[in-house]
């Protein structure tokens, strides 16, 4: 039966044939023993370089072996990259994905203050102390060149599971998620610049900038960069807030000495 069906998907039928009457002649047996298949010790030590398999793969995989050199004339990772990676792929997504996910999408109805249709950005509460310092609006600058980024979330301080910015007087990012409302980590923030003591718990890079630089708490402003959903079938929120924190820190070159980021940690996507 099924070397009917192979040749129609491009197989060769006389390998089909071939292979066939070597697996006749084999005791059934034999044919349920597992296989142990032998590894080759030459390659574990290997780097392994993992993707999702696209059109672009080829040309990724050509620019790797192009700038591989480079890695290894690095002091602390050449002793990891003597050879070449294995390159290794995950299914693409393909037209059945796109026509028929797993998941339904639906349309959340969007809680706002205002009426008329959904506005993106955001906004003051109207309701706490935080709503004085916001920076009110559906676009964020980018500190270095000015340009401007379209947000694409409502927030207001209640919002929870976001990505935030802080800026100072002197023009400085920082970028942070929290999962709770995003007054109550502005409302850390501030009290760690009043209460500010070297080496203290309420010494971060924040305050630090703050006490050295002599601003004023009141200088500081806030923004909310983006809204994290809770996943419908469950998932990793926390990790999903950390994926969306490094993308951003990149995004705006908030990391130090650009910006007033200490850390940038890509783990949350390994």
């Amino acid at each position: 039966m099924l070397i009917k069906r192979f040749p129609t998907k491009g197989y060769n039928l006389t390998n089909l044939q071939k292979v066939a009457n070597e697996v006749g002649r084999m005791s059934r047996s034999e044919l349920l023993n597992q296989r142990v298949i032998p590894i080759n010790n030459k390659n574990t030590k290997r780097l392994t370089f993992v993707s999702k398999f696209s059109s672009a793969s080829m040309q990724i995989e050509q620019v790797v072996k192009k700038c591989w050199p480079i890695l290894q004339q690095d002091k602390v990772l050449k002793q990891h990259c003597m050879e070449l990676p294995l390159f290794c792929y995950t299914r693409g997504q393909t037209l059945k994905d796109k026509l028929c996910p797993a998941e339904l999408r639906t349309i959340k109805k969007q809680s706002s203050l205002f009426k008329g249709p959904p506005k993106k950005g955001t906004f003051p509460c109207l309701n706490c102390i935080c709503c004085a310092s916001i920076i009110k609006g559906d676009i964020v600058y980018h500190p270095i060149s000015g340009k401007a980024i379209q947000l694409k979330s409502y927030a207001t301080c209640e919002s929870v599971n976001a990505i935030y910015l802080l800026k100072c007087p002197c023009g400085l990012v920082y970028i942070g998620q929290t999962s709770r409302a995003v007054k109550e980590r502005i409302k850390e923030h501030k009290s760690n610049i009043r209460n500010f003591k070297a080496g203290s718990q309420s010494d971060t890079s924040i305050s630090r900038h703050f006490s050295f630089a002599k601003h004023n708490v009141s200088q500081l402003k806030w923004q909310v960069l983006g809204v994290i959903s809770r996943p419908q079938r469950g998932g990793n929120v926390s990790k999903l807030l950390l994926q969306e924190e490094a993308k951003w820190i990149k995004k705006l070159n908030s990391l130090h000495p650009e910006g007033l980021n200490e850390h940038w940690n890509i783990s949350s996507f390994l």
